[in-house]
């Protein structure tokens, strides 16, 4: 996509490199989603010891939505395999009030598919490039989070 100050690729991995062609910036590869493990609280993140970060960009399709003179759209659908929650530690920290920057627990060896849908429309005078992202968060105990890259 692009327009008289945006241009917009879209990469195999789901990722998205924006040029600003006022300035010169290129954004490379923003866009990504990164899914850990949780065993904080309702309120605060603690992220598990042994615990590697699962990307997108294995599974992604790549569809045309709108293809209009004033607007073009398209939707990225990364399917991403995450443990369905975390492993029986927690339950029994959780049972004997652990506070939780104490837990050990770990994530569970039971995977599924969770998809994220993100739309990206560039308007034909526009000067942002407009990002919605829906998904349905079945799964319990982590954290899911777009990665940005700005080197700013």
């Amino acid at each position: 996509m692009e327009n008289e100050h945006l241009s917009v690729k879209i990469n195999s991995d789901g990722t998205v490199n924006l040029t600003d062609k006022n300035t010169g910036r290129i954004f490379s590869n923003i866009l990504r989603y990164e899914d850990v493990g949780d065993v904080g609280n309702e309120y605060i993140f603690k992220g598990m010891e042994k615990d590697t970060p699962i990307l997108s960009g294995e599974k992604v399709t790549v569809e045309v939505v709108a293809d209009e003179e004033y607007k073009a759209e398209y939707k990225i659908s990364s399917k991403m395999m995450i443990p369905e929650f975390a492993d029986e530690t927690l339950r029994k920290e959780i049972g004997s009030m652990t506070h939780f920057r104490n837990r050990k627990a770990g994530r569970s060896e039971k995977f599924v598919e969770m998809t994220i849908d993100t739309y990206i429309t560039l308007e034909k005078n526009g000067k942002a490039l407009k990002v919605r992202t829906e998904f349905e968060n079945k799964e319990k105990d982590h954290r899911l989070r777009v990665l940005i890259p700005t080197d700013i």
